[in-house]
């Protein structure tokens, strides 16, 4: 059973909101959203479909339009908002930034901090991301528990990432 200091500070939980973030964007549904909102607009602008297809010249209007809107929606919008909303959840919670013990079990992981104590097993979590500052442990699509990757050694959070994989049928 090994144990590890863990303190989640104001640039991990910033760079576990960015993560997710990203996350979203490499889904499908992204360019896909997309493709759908360039043919609604180019039909709103009085574009008979078969003109559409056949002149490309009135491409150029039905890609940069939705092109602007996709940008402002997926890319610029969400991630500052979401960096707004990491720093201000990080300054109302201050038990964020409490440390907690994290237990890697054989069962699943545990989390002690003070009196409070908490245990998940490796079922419990859907999914991992990781990139050069924080791991992500999701335990519902929307709900993390954010690891610092300094906190814990490669090694430790390649056999976390196994374990959770390995509890999801995902070998």
């Amino acid at each position: 059973m090994d144990s590890y200091r863990v303190r989640i500070a104001r640039q991990d939980f910033a760079a576990a909101y960015a993560l997710r973030w990203r996350c979203i964007l490499r889904k499908p549904w992204i360019p896909l959203s997309w493709v759908v909102l360039v043919i609604v607009v180019s039909l709103v602008m009085g574009s008979d479909l078969m003109k559409f297809l056949t002149r490309p010249s009135e491409l150029v209007p039905a890609i940069a339009i939705p092109a602007v809107v996709w940008a402002l929606i997926y890319l610029l919008i969400p991630p500052f908002s979401a960096w707004i909303a990491a720093r201000w959840q990080y300054d109302r919670y201050p038990m964020l930034a409490r440390e907690t013990d994290l237990l890697v079990e054989e069962t699943g992981l545990k989390f002690l901090s003070g009196e409070d104590h908490w245990t998940h097993r490796w079922s419990d979590y859907l999914a991992i991301a990781e990139d050069r500052r924080v791991m992500l442990l999701y335990v519902s699509p929307q709900l993390f528990q954010i690891l610092p990757v300094d906190a814990v050694p490669a090694s430790v959070r390649e056999t976390i990432a196994r374990r959770i994989r390995e509890a999801n049928g995902k070998t």
